[in-house]
């Protein structure tokens, strides 16, 4: 669904239409989940599983580190959050360039090796939610902010 297209301006419109005609806070919250997952999920209905896979992980991760007092454990929650988000991010536009050059190395070392250029379909956004979710748990480890307590909303807020 393009933003010049009749589709998203309808699709927009009863999104709008429905968000300003309930009175309810979590009503309103729950029309702009599912609007953001539906808008994310025609165009790859995959990507929008890991988009709320990836969040819910990181939700996890701050709930957790703000419930632990000691440092090591905040750490490691910390690193394993960081390390998932730049892991997706580096796979997702990276994994290519790095089987090329790969390919390069062994090549002008004397090898061969013929390996795939994978068929990667880059997620619309991912830097921008990958950092910002990044910068969500830093916030939350150096206690800045308290972790999130509804899913929800960390969802609304990531998509």
């Amino acid at each position: 669904m393009l933003f010049c297209s009749k589709q998203y301006l309808i699709f927009f419109a009863l999104v709008f239409a429905l968000y300003w005609s309930l009175r309810w806070p979590r009503a309103k919250i729950g029309v702009l989940l599912i609007a953001s997952f539906v808008f994310y999920a025609s165009w790859n209905r995959w990507l929008a599983c890991l988009i709320f896979a990836c969040t819910t992980l990181d939700y996890f991760l701050a709930r957790g580190m703000e419930a632990w007092s000691s440092k090591r454990p905040r750490q490691l929650l910390l690193a394993v959050s960081v390390c998932a988000n730049l892991g997706l991010l580096a796979y997702f536009k990276y994994v290519n360039f790095f089987l090329d050059s790969l390919q390069q190395l062994l090549h002008s070392a004397g090898g061969s090796a013929s390996l795939p250029l994978l068929s990667v379909i880059l997620p619309v956004g991912i830097s921008f939610y990958t950092f910002e979710a990044i910068s969500y748990v830093v916030d939350v480890y150096r206690r800045k902010m308290p972790a999130e307590l509804n899913l929800g909303h960390f969802l609304l807020f990531i998509t």
